[in-house]
């Protein structure tokens, strides 16, 4: 078998035709441009269209005066992780959400067992001393704060009475 002559075979093999009409002076210019940047005229038509495509594409990187496209890809993928990451966070913020509103609908179930457990402990205390105690003796007995006893007293308040005299008793 002989062997085979020419280029070696590539991946992505540039074997596709474009003519265009220009002038000679565009054709010197283009010769000139791209012999002082070491490419040959037709890498530097592919990278002109390249360039042309991303700026159609990204109008927003066209306006930056950054001409190096090495930069721009890697601007562009760094804004592709941006946005990622944004949208990431987006969906974990939905789920705090989700969260909070699911603890503020469980917070009166939550509330009403800690002051029934409460509750219970104060008609404890008040059965103990013949149903009736002033406040501070039942903080004092019950190791509760004045408010703790007044939102019992409000949310409870079929269970227990203040009294004239300004005591708390159980109601039979």
């Amino acid at each position: 078998m002989p062997k085979k002559r020419g280029r070696p075979e590539s991946k992505n093999p540039k074997d596709e035709m474009v003519h265009f009409a220009y002038t000679r002076e565009e054709k010197e210019k283009l010769e000139n441009f791209a012999k002082n940047k070491n490419v040959s005229i037709s890498e530097f038509i592919r990278l002109a269209i390249e360039e042309k495509i991303r700026r159609i594409e990204n109008p927003e990187l066209a306006t930056t005066g950054i001409n190096n496209t090495k930069i721009l890809r890697e601007l562009l993928k760094n804004q592709k992780l941006l946005d990622e990451k944004n949208s990431l966070i987006v969906e974990r913020l939905d789920t705090y959400n989700q969260i909070i509103n699911t603890l503020e609908l469980l917070k009166p179930r939550v509330n009403n067992i800690y002051l029934k457990e409460k509750m219970e402990k104060m008609k404890t205390v008040l059965k103990a001393y013949n149903g009736e105690l002033k406040p501070k003796k039942l903080e004092e007995l019950t190791g509760f704060d004045g408010n703790t006893i007044k939102e019992i007293l409000a949310y409870y308040n079929d269970i227990f009475t203040i009294t004239i005299n300004g005591g708390i008793k159980l109601n039979e």
